[in-house]
């Protein structure tokens, strides 16, 4: 599936493909940002590569999506952060929350990072060469997204949702502010 088609978008067909039918949808574009990603899998698509893959990537990626698997071209794994995610039911679920999750931007997920290891505001400042007040930002966006009030809450609803991995799996500390 194209997402640019002339009379309707590949999102709006890929919807309608996948709901009226048990067909699976491989979307092929040229377009790779993460909403073009998000939205096709948001509509049913089961993979997503670009028109710059050769024939024999293509060719696969078609069989194997016919066949009930998950593809990402390598670029858009690394973009979804899909690298470490290896058995197809973990693919799964890591794409049920990926597409259900709030919307956080890649750089309040940052900030999110730093909270997770402990590190104060004016420490993810100093990191990421933001402003103190830009941080304070971020963390009321999050908070507001993620629907908690206070740093471990972020943190617990973050892990929860799967933006970010379990300290348990990792072996990871969070520090109190």
């Amino acid at each position: 599936m194209d997402l640019n088609l002339p009379i309707k978008d590949g999102i709006s067909a890929t919807f309608e493909i996948t709901r009226s039918t048990d067909a699976r949808v491989l979307v092929l574009s040229a377009l790779d940002s993460e909403q073009d990603v998000l939205r096709s899998l948001r509509a049913g698509a089961h993979g997503f590569i670009t028109k710059c893959c050769q024939a024999h990537v293509l060719l696969r990626a078609i069989r194997q999506v016919h066949q009930g698997d998950i593809i990402f071209a390598p670029e858009i794994a690394v973009m979804l952060q899909l690298e470490e995610v290896n058995s197809p039911d973990e693919v799964r679920g890591f794409l049920r929350r990926l597409v259900t999750s709030p919307r956080v931007s890649g750089r309040e997920l940052s900030v999110l990072k730093g909270v997770s290891r402990g590190l104060t505001n004016r420490e993810i400042a100093e990191e990421l060469v933001l402003q103190l007040t830009t941080v304070n930002t971020y963390i009321t966006r999050l908070n507001r997204k993620l629907g908690s009030q206070t740093r471990i809450e972020m943190f617990i609803s973050a892990v929860r949702q799967g933006l970010i991995p379990s300290p348990f799996h990792t072996g990871a500390t969070l520090r109190s502010k």
